[in-house]
C-alpha cells in the first residue's frame, strides 16, 4: 500500500446493472416444422434458415422473407416450433352454376380453371372442380352438395387463392397452440410480436386469447368469407371483436399462405421496425405483398368488425383500419406496453440502484421523480406516445396516509399519475364553401 492510499481510503462502487428491457423489437414467427428439434432459434436473415434444414418452399421461410423484406424491418427474427401438427382443412363452396362463367384459382401454385357447361348446377360444379382440386399435389379432397373439402397432409400448409365465383374458407382445427406457445414463451420469452403459419378460426382465436393474456402482440390474417359479408356475425372477426382483445391485429387478405399474401409478417415487420409510439399502423406500404379489391359492402363489414386490410387508396397500396377487435389501435396497445414497462424499471432502480430508499418523504419523493421521468421519456423522441403539451399528473400519498401494515412491510400504495395519448391523424372531417 502506498502512502497516498494510506492517506486517502478510496473504494468506488459501481451501479451498471440493469434489469432486462423487453424486446419490443422481435417478432416470433411460429409454426410447425421439423428442420430440427429446439423449440426457439434466432436468425438475423431469412436465408440463415435454409443452412438449418429449411426449403426455400417452407412456410415459414416464406414468412421470414416477407418480414426481413420490409424496409426497415426488425434486425432478428425468432422462429418457434410447433409441436402440434395440425391437418390443414379448407372448403370451397361453388357460388355460380351458369353457362359460360369461369372458376379460377390455384392451389399450391398449379392453377385450376373450369369453365361452367350448360345444365349445370351448382352439384355438377362441385363435383367437376373436386377433380382438379384432387389432382393437385399433396392435396386430398371430396365434395357434397356446392362445397368442395380440401385437405392436406399433417402438418402441411398449402397456399389457395380463387376467385369471386368461390367462397374459401380455412376450417381447420386447433391441435393446441396456446399449449405450444406457451412452451416456446417458457424456453424464450424474450419477444414481442407473433405471427403465425395456419391462420383458421379456430387456431387465431386460441392464438389471440393465450397472446392476450400473456403480454404479446399477435398480427394474424385471415381470408374466410364471412369475415367480409356485412350480414355475418359468427365469422371470426365477430368472435374476436365480442372478446374485446386488445392484442391481436386481425388482417383480411383473399389468398392463403401464397407469399404474395403474406400481410400479417409484413405488418408485423413494419410495426416493430419503429420505437413504440412513434408510428401508427394504418397507410404503410408493405413490400412483396398484393392488395386486396374490396367491394363497398365488404369494406363496410371489415370496419363494422374492427379488421384492417391491404388496399389500394388514392393511387398507393396501403394498410388500413388497424384497430384491435376492442377498437383501440395496434399502435397504442404498443406504446401502452413499453410505457407500462419503463416505469416499472424506472421505479425498481430508483429503490434498488441505492443501499437503502428509506420509507420517509424524501423516499415517495424520489418514487414520484421516477415516475415523471418515465412519462417524460413517452412525451419525446423517440417514443412520443404522449401528448408533450399536457402537463403529467402524479400523486403520492405521504406516509402518514399510509397504514401501519403496509410500513410494516415496506410497501406504499395510492400511487397514481394521469397523462394523455398524443394519438394519430387517421381521418379528416372537411366542410368547404364556394360562392362567386
Amino acid at each position: 500500500m502506498t502512502t497516498l492510499d494510506q492517506i486517502i481510503d478510496l473504494q468506488i462502487t459501481i451501479s451498471d446493472k440493469a434489469p432486462t428491457f423487453p424486446n419490443f423489437g422481435t417478432p416470433m414467427l411460429a409454426g410447425y416444422h421439423t428442420a430440427w428439434t429446439e423449440l426457439v432459434k434466432e436468425y438475423v436473415n431469412a436465408d440463415d434458415m435454409l443452412v438449418d434444414g429449411f426449403t426455400a418452399n417452407d412456410a415459414l421461410y416464406k414468412k421470414a422473407k416477407a418480414l426481413k423484406a420490409q424496409s426497415p424491418c426488425p434486425t432478428t427474427f425468432k422462429i418457434g416450433r410447433l409441436t402440434h401438427a395440425y391437418t390443414q382443412t379448407v372448403t370451397l363452396e361453388m357460388l355460380t352454376a351458369v353457362q359460360g362463367a369461369n372458376i379460377t384459382g390455384e392451389i399450391n401454385g398449379e392453377a385450376i380453371s373450369y369453365t361452367i357447361p350448360g345444365a349445370a348446377t351448382l352439384t355438377t360444379v362441385a363435383t367437376a372442380v373436386e377433380l382438379l382440386v384432387e389432382a393437385v399435389t399433396g392435396i386430398s379432397s371430396t365434395s357434397s352438395v356446392a362445397t368442395i373439402t380440401a385437405t392436406s397432409a399433417a402438418g402441411a400448409l398449402s397456399s389457395y387463392y380463387f376467385d369471386r365465383n368461390v367462397k374459401i374458407k380455412d376450417t381447420t382445427t386447433d391441435p393446441g397452440i396456446a399449449a405450444d406457445l406457451a412452451a416456446i414463451n417458457g424456453i424464450d420469452p424474450a419477444w414481442y410480436g407473433l405471427s403465425i403459419d395456419c391462420n383458421s378460426e379456430a387456431i387465431v382465436t386460441a392464438a389471440a386469447v393465450w397472446a392476450e393474456a400473456n403480454k404479446k402482440l399477435f398480427v394474424a390474417q385471415n381470408s374466410d368469407w364471412d369475415v367480409v359479408d356485412p350480414a355475418v356475425t359468427t365469422d371470426l372477426a365477430s368472435d374476436l371483436k365480442a372478446l374485446t382483445l386488445t392484442r391481436t391485429l386481425l388482417i383480411y387478405h383473399r389468398g392463403i399462405a401464397r407469399q404474395i399474401d403474406l400481410v400479417a409478417d409484413a405488418m408485423l415487420s413494419v410495426g416493430l421496425a419503429a420505437d413504440p409510439g412513434s408510428l401508427t399502423w394504418s397507410f404503410k406500404p408493405l413490400a412483396t405483398v398484393s392488395v386486396d379489391k374490396l367491394l363497398a359492402g365488404e369494406t363496410t363489414a371489415l370496419l363494422a368488425k374492427n379488421c384492417a386490410s391491404y388496399e389500394a387508396e388514392a393511387g398507393l397500396n396501403v394498410s388500413l383500419r388497424t384497430r384491435t377487435p376492442s377498437g383501440r389501435f395496434t399502435d397504442t396497445t404498443q406504446f401502452a406496453d413499453w410505457l407500462d414497462a419503463t416505469i416499472k424499471i424506472d421505479a425498481f432502480l430508483t429503490i434498488a440502484n441505492s443501499k437503502k430508499q428509506p420509507y420517509t418523504a424524501a423516499g415517495l419523493s424520489a418514487v414520484e421523480g421516477s415516475i415523471r421521468g418515465s412519462l417524460a421519456k413517452g412525451k419525446k423522441n423517440p417514443n412520443p406516445g404522449l401528448d408533450p403539451d399536457f402537463q403529467s399528473i402524479v400523486t403520492v400519498p405521504g406516509v402518514a396516509q399510509q397504514s401501519t401494515a403496509d410500513k410494516a412491510n415496506r410497501i406504499a400504495r395510492g400511487i397514481d399519475f394521469e397523462d394523455r395519448l398524443s394519438g394519430a391523424l387517421e381521418g379528416l372531417v372537411i366542410r368547404g364553401r364556394l360562392s362567386v
